[in-house]
């Protein structure tokens, strides 16, 4: 999103917690080329995912926050003994995101949650996961927009998103205009 980032920066940030034995950072790259940050990471015995991620928001610029922490056992190796990046990238892993997950509680908060995984090809998205920091960019705000405008019968400018930027929040927003919309139509006086 035009920031540049020095994944070694959030490393050396990951590797002075308590909580983490080792971390190491990577960019991952979507079918769009829009790239996520990833922090793969042995837990310490003290591990606390609200520890970190609190630390990590007050240690990082927001840009540089990990959008995910993957938890591994050991680190893939290379013949060489450094760490296999290619390899943590390929594999298929448990994927937690830097807020607890909550999964959607009603019909609107479930609707927009299949949205955002069609448009940001996941496969686990919590209500208050923030759809910027887990891989969202601005052209898939466009299509997010299109979607749920489609779907809910609103309009949505395209700016709200990049202010109501969880699912919990957006549900709030569109109720709140769905309310708005059927008082307007309940309101009007009909001329016969």
């Amino acid at each position: 999103r035009g920031y540049r980032i020095e994944l070694g920066e959030i490393d050396s940030i990951l590797n002075k917690s308590e909580h983490i034995k080792k971390g190491v950072t990577l960019a991952q790259k979507d079918d769009s080329g829009t790239a996520r940050l990833l922090s793969y990471i042995i837990p310490a015995n003290t591990y606390d995912q609200a520890e970190v991620q609190s630390y990590l928001s007050a240690s990082l610029p927001s840009y540089m926050v990990p959008a995910m922490l993957i938890t591994l056992d050991a680190f893939p190796v290379t013949s060489n003994g450094k760490i296999d990046k290619k390899n943590l990238l390929a594999r298929e892993t448990i994927v937690i995101s830097t807020v607890e997950y909550v999964a959607p509680r009603n019909e609107i908060e479930e609707t927009l949650a299949a949205m955002w995984k069609k448009v940001l090809k996941m496969h686990k998205i919590g209500v208050y996961d923030n759809f910027f920091q887990i891989g969202g960019n601005s052209i898939d705000v466009i299509k997010l927009v299109a979607e749920i405008q489609k779907e809910f019968q609103i309009d949505i400018p395209l700016r709200v998103l990049f202010d109501v930027n969880t699912i919990a929040d957006l549900t709030k927003y569109i109720k709140l205009v769905q309310l708005e919309k059927e008082d307007n139509h309940n309101s009007k006086v009909y001329d016969l």
